[in-house]
């Protein structure tokens, strides 16, 4: 198995591609299905989401972290706790466009994409190491075409189990890098990141919260073409 990892969305090809996007939009899309909603279209633009929505799906989505006007939902994991929200979003399809991790998911090209954060962690590399795959592609979402260091460390934290006790996956220097960052810092530690801090200051500190814990959810969104996902769950 060959592992390579991107802090930033890069037009690659890869057999499986894992997207990361701690704060938050793969975070939300755990807590999506976890809520029960059917699938999970990512577009790039709020003009694509809009005609999705017209179509009769739920609308969620963030610019500057900010809930789109005329959005039914923001890009709020915390938001998705609540009973009424729940029930509203329960067996429905859900649209979302995000500033960065839905335009990571349309930069990529794979056979397979798959969504990672910390808190599905384990159920995603349980996935990669089932399915046996050639080449594995960690795409980090950044923010605003900058490395983010929580996509980061979530990356290389995904390295570290993979290469646990196996001989065989190779990693460029980039993922070699990330799980060395992983011997370095704690979760906690991710609080003080460029993006998390101005979440903070926005008032989403719940969400970092929330971002930060590892292994709260057994979902894995997957994806075989055009960018819809659908839920596969550990057993």
């Amino acid at each position: 198995m060959n592992v390579e990892t991107y802090s930033v969305p890069v037009p690659i090809e890869s057999e499986a591609a894992v997207i990361i996007d701690v704060l938050r939009a793969t975070t939300m899309a755990c807590a999506l299905f976890d809520a029960g909603i059917t699938e999970l279209v990512m577009v790039s633009t709020i003009e694509e989401a809009l005609k999705w929505k017209k179509k009769g799906y739920i609308a969620a989505g963030e610019r500057e972290a900010v809930k789109i006007k005329g959005f039914d939902l923001g890009n709020s994991p915390t938001e998705l706790l609540d009973n009424d929200v729940r029930s509203k979003i329960k067996d429905k399809p859900v649209v979302m466009t995000t500033s960065n991790g839905t335009r990571a998911v349309n930069v990529v090209k794979a056979q397979l994409k798959i969504l990672a954060s910390l808190n599905n962690l384990t159920a995603v590399t349980e996935f990669l190491k089932i399915k046996h795959f050639k080449r594995i592609a960690l795409v980090c979402a950044g923010t605003h075409s900058e490395m983010s260091l929580e996509d980061f460390y979530c990356a290389g934290l995904i390295v570290a189990s993979l290469t646990e006790g196996e001989e065989d996956v190779l990693l460029d220097d980039a993922s070699f890098i990330a799980k060395i960052l992983t011997e370095i810092i704690q979760p906690f530690d991710l609080k003080r990141s460029t993006h998390a801090v101005k979440l903070i200051e926005k008032g989403f500190e719940k969400d970092v919260d929330h971002a930060l814990r590892i292994d709260i959810s057994s979902v894995v969104p997957v994806s075989t073409s055009k960018n819809v996902f659908h839920a596969l769950y550990k057993v």
